[in-house]
């Protein structure tokens, strides 16, 4: 259950940090322990550390783990987006070309730090890689798809 608390409450601080919800307070108002807020911590987005950001992150399995999941999520998200515009927006090709970078380096680090349990397919981290890959793959397919015809839908 920790796992999944973090999960839910990252967006929760990533998205309004500006309306003072910060680790801290999400903290005590939601009485998480110290390995939860250590998570939390670790797997929220801070301005001006976007270069350890994933690498910190990945340091940790439980970090994979999380990072891995909200990928997915926010790939599936994105897919949803783009076949409800029937294509890409010039926003969603933005973020698509974030996700690629972002993801590229975040499969590098799921190998590079956990390469065996990538290899055991009963492992987490194992089935996330694959469905990451999949849902990944499907996404390129239809921005390249999209792109080779003609530029970006408009915003």
């Amino acid at each position: 259950m920790p796992l999944l608390n973090v999960a839910i409450l990252h967006d929760v601080v990533e998205d309004y940090f500006k309306d003072g919800y910060t680790v801290k307070q999400v903290k005590s108002m939601v009485g998480l322990g110290p390995k939860e807020t250590k998570l939390l911590d670790l797997i929220t987005r801070k301005e001006g550390q976007e270069n350890e950001y994933l690498p910190n992150l990945f340091a940790t399995e439980d970090g994979a783990i999380l990072k891995l999941a909200d990928r997915i999520a926010n790939l599936k998200d994105l897919r949803k987006w783009v076949e409800k515009e029937h294509g890409f927006t010039d926003r969603a090709s933005d973020i698509f070309e974030k996700y690629r970078y972002e993801t590229e380096k975040m499969l590098h680090l799921t190998q590079e730090n956990y390469g065996k349990q990538v290899q055991d397919e009963s492992h987490p981290i194992s089935r996330q890689v694959r469905i990451l890959r999949e849902d990944f793959a499907e996404l390129e397919r239809l921005y390249t798809s999209q792109n080779s015809m003609s530029a970006p839908v408009g915003t």
